[in-house]
């Protein structure tokens, strides 16, 4: 999955950076991690050929640790985004049906007690999802 815009990655020249360090299996649903991994690649990829942007960009960061999965993902953006009325972005890049793979990854963050943190800042989005094995106690 994290292979499979080597074509669109040629094509239009986009900087590319992916680094992954987990066990072989983790203690969470494949389905739920694909979602977050392939709708939040989806949007990356699919936003450099429709805004012609310059210098692209995408960094793809994954790790296990502690019992946590710590998933940060960034990329370049030039199209409009906007806040729903539940704090997610929604996008203008191509049509109105942009921004529910968000949600999505919302309501999975909170299924696994965990985090899911998105932010904008020059041109950047940028999208953490911590996923927690075990549920945090405060101290």
């Amino acid at each position: 999955m994290l292979c499979s815009k080597k074509p669109l990655i040629q094509q239009f020249n986009i900087e590319y950076a992916v680094y992954v360090s987990v066990p072989t299996v983790l203690p969470f649903d494949n389905v739920d991690l694909c979602i977050i991994i392939r709708n939040t690649l989806a949007n990356a990829f699919e936003s450099v050929p429709l805004n012609k942007i310059e210098n692209p960009f995408v960094s793809v960061n994954i790790q296990y640790k502690n019992n946590t999965l710590y998933c940060h993902f960034q990329d370049t953006y030039v199209h409009k985004l906007y806040l729903t009325a539940n704090f997610l972005f929604k996008s203008t890049k191509s049509s109105s049906h942009h921004g529910y793979g968000l949600l999505f990854h919302s309501k999975n963050s909170s299924k696994y007690n965990g985090i899911c943190k998105i932010s904008t800042d020059h041109k950047i989005f940028d999208l953490k999802v911590f996923l927690y094995l075990t549920k945090l106690t405060s101290s």
